[in-house]
């Protein structure tokens, strides 16, 4: 009978352990949950945020996007009526050029028939200047030879004279021999009068001739004056057939250009209207997103709610685990250091990040919500050799937790400098709190070996 009785004991003793340590463990998730809700949140508050200000931002974009995209559309199609006007007058341009240029190779030619003919009459010019060379050489002759017979005259005369003398002398004899030398000297009169009238118009024709030299000496080097123009003119009109034919080439190239233009402005327009209706669909986007994030602001509200509630509950177990009612093994208080000392180096890890990338992250800036931070305000250790060790931790704490808020504001302000220098500190505290854990570690082991526990 006593032996059942002690077997009763013994087995209500092992089903209270039991439930001892289910309770125990059902603290342990709890403080694991207040931490998972914590971060939850966080994340949840980062990027509904985040959600908020993309929503903003894309709202924003899409509306400065739609006056700009209308206002690209009104200029473009400015630009199609204008450009079509261009085209319209280089075309007129084209046209009028071609004409010119036409006028021009017509002109060309008939500068170029002017030189021939020119040409033909400088030769003739020429031709006549040897004509005249040769009259006036034939003149002279003439006068050479009037000359002559104006001598011939004058002896004759003188002959008659002395024929009449000796006429006279001779008396009846030399009558008829008179009458002959005064015929003679009738004829050497008329003779000389004949002459001095060739010689009045040798005279004359020489000063028709001079006359006649100048002029056509005068227009010979009018001529060939009037061929060097024409040579120049020939030169000049053919130069510019040539620019007129590029200046041609050169419009026609701009008219095509023109005209690839306008279709290419065309099909941004055409384009645009797209752009318009999708920039449309990411406003309507952006509102539905601007919906989302208030409705995860709204989650968020909620989860804080939740969260309040675990962190109360997590502070009622604290008290379970430090009365006694409830300890946790010194294995498991180990366990949850090691935990932090893990959690914290992951913290640092995402601080240092942050200040490389200069982007902001979710990161827990509040002392009382991180992994260690549940535990460690909810829960306070027995053993005394453990207190001073314990309360060391506080200040470390609250610090490193301050160094994240710093960071996200040196991010903000796009201050690299001071964000590594935040990163360094963040760095430094948390190897202060890793050497307190790892103190706080070595104590429990020792005092697994003396038998004593912490709670």
């Amino acid at each position: 009978m006593f032996q059942k009785k002690e077997n009763n004991r013994a087995g209500k003793a092992s089903a209270l352990r039991q439930e001892n340590e289910k309770i125990v463990q059902i603290l342990k998730q709890i403080f694991q949950t207040a931490t998972q809700i914590s971060s939850f949140d966080l994340q949840l508050s980062f990027f509904g945020d985040q959600v908020k200000g993309a929503s903003g931002n894309i709202s924003s974009m899409s509306s400065h996007s739609a006056v700009a995209a209308e206002e690209i559309s009104t200029s473009s199609t400015e630009v199609v009526s204008a450009n079509e006007s261009l085209s319209h007058t280089l075309y007129q341009i084209a046209q009028e050029a071609s004409t010119l240029n036409q006028n021009t190779m017509e002109s060309n030619s008939l500068l170029k028939s002017v030189g021939e003919k020119n040409s033909e009459m400088l030769a003739f010019s020429e031709q006549m200047q040897n004509n005249m060379h040769t009259l006036a050489e034939v003149v002279q002759k003439i006068s050479q030879v009037v000359a002559g017979i104006n001598q011939i005259s004058s002896q004759t005369t003188l002959l008659s004279f002395n024929a009449s003398i000796e006429a006279a002398r001779a008396g009846e004899v030399g009558k008829g021999f008179g009458v002959v030398a005064g015929e003679i000297k009738n004829l050497s009169d008329t003779t000389q009068e004949l002459t001095s009238n060739i010689d009045d118009l040798l005279h004359e024709i020489r000063q028709a001739l001079e006359t006649t030299q100048a002029s056509v000496d005068h227009t010979s080097n009018s001529i060939s004056q009037v061929r060097g123009d024409v040579e120049s003119v020939t030169a000049m009109m053919e130069k510019n057939a040539g620019s007129i034919e590029q200046i041609t080439s050169s419009i026609s190239g701009a008219v095509s250009a023109s005209e690839q233009v306008n279709t290419a402005l065309q099909e941004t327009s055409i384009a645009l209207e797209t752009v318009n209706a999708d920039l449309q669909n990411l406003a309507n986007s952006a509102e539905e997103l601007n919906s989302v994030s208030r409705s995860i602001n709204q989650i968020s509200d909620s989860v804080k709610g939740i969260e309040l509630g675990i962190t109360e509950l997590a502070v009622s177990s604290g008290e379970l685990v430090s009365n006694g009612s409830y300890p946790l093994s010194n294995d498991d208080f180990i366990v949850t250091i090691q935990d932090a000392i893990r959690a914290h180096t992951k913290w640092v890890e995402t601080v240092s990040e942050m200040a490389f990338a200069m982007k902001i992250t979710p990161i827990q800036t509040d002392e009382h919500k991180c992994g260690f931070g549940h535990f460690y305000f909810a829960v306070k250790p027995s053993a005394s050799r453990l207190t001073k060790l314990w309360e060391d931790i506080d200040a470390y704490h609250h610090t490193l937790h301050q160094k994240g808020e710093q960071m996200i504001e040196h991010i903000n302000q796009n201050n690299r400098e001071r964000a590594v220098h935040t990163a360094k500190e963040a760095r430094d505290l948390s190897k202060n709190i890793i050497r307190i854990f790892e103190k706080i570690i070595q104590e429990v082991q020792d005092m697994n070996r003396t038998g004593d526990t912490v709670f």
